[in-house]
């Protein structure tokens, strides 16, 4: 399902702008002493009075997270005005929203922050706990996962991610056939076993994964009673075995 474009303001409390003069003079006087140096309370409080945020802007296409979210999670590290927004903590504190992939926050003057944030891009699930995106990192979503929408998959995950390049090679084959994977798993030597969304078993082994796909899928149709096929053995130079349930005809 696509998700939904937000563009939303949200309005920020905060004490009117005083004398626009004076306030300027105080940030050209003090603007490399407060940069170089952490700001006292008495600055800051002073900082979030002269120059308050006004508004958030929250940008983004949502399907998981909401802009209403995003405000709360945001609000807390811009409370010391437009100069005093912590947009690291701001981005720390977004990023760990288990949809949450990617954030960019720019400040405008004189008293608005902009968050683009870019919700996971999922390819599958990671046998059937968490979710896998785009760039193979696993996240866990506190709502359970979707098995039926992405297929499963099971693969070593190191640092948090997994290899989804063979994955994401074979998948699109798949689905350029008019077919769907199921399942996919692939151990530590790289060898590959899928199941098809009609329960068709694929063991495609660890050498010219993509080339022994594409010969199977070509073929496939043109196999008698391929309903009856139960699993397909690929793992040969020049052909594959293929098993229905009751007998072995290798192709």
């Amino acid at each position: 399902m696509a998700g939904k474009q937000t563009n939303t303001r949200f309005a920020l409390l905060g004490k009117k702008l005083l004398v626009a003069v004076a306030a300027f003079a105080l940030v050209s006087g003090t603007g490399i002493w407060f940069v170089s140096h952490p700001l006292n309370t008495g600055v800051e409080e002073d900082m979030a009075r002269y120059f308050p945020l006004r508004s958030l802007r929250v940008e983004g296409r949502f399907e998981h997270v909401t802009a209403a979210e995003i405000q709360r999670a945001v609000i807390p590290f811009a409370r010391a005005g437009f100069f005093g927004i912590d947009l690291d903590g701001a981005r720390a504190a977004l990023v760990a929203m288990p949809w949450v992939n990617e954030v960019r926050l720019r400040r405008s003057w004189p008293n608005n922050l902009t968050v683009r944030v870019e919700e996971q891009s999922v390819v599958a699930c990671w046998r059937d706990k968490g979710m896998v995106n785009t760039q193979g990192r696993v996240f866990y979503p506190e709502a359970g996962v979707d098995v039926e929408r992405w297929p499963v998959v099971d693969m070593p995950v190191v640092d948090g991610r997994v290899e989804v390049g063979t994955f994401l090679e074979l998948t699109r084959l798949v689905e350029d056939s008019g077919r769907r994977v199921r399942t996919f798993s692939q151990d530590n030597r790289g060898s590959v076993f899928m199941t098809l969304g009609s329960g068709v078993e694929l063991q495609l082994g660890h050498q010219d994964q993509a080339g022994r796909l594409k010969r199977f899928l070509g073929f496939f149709p043109s196999i008698d009673d391929a309903g009856r096929v139960a699993s397909v053995d690929l793992r040969y130079s020049n052909g594959f075995a293929v098993r229905r349930r009751s007998d072995v005809v290798h192709g």
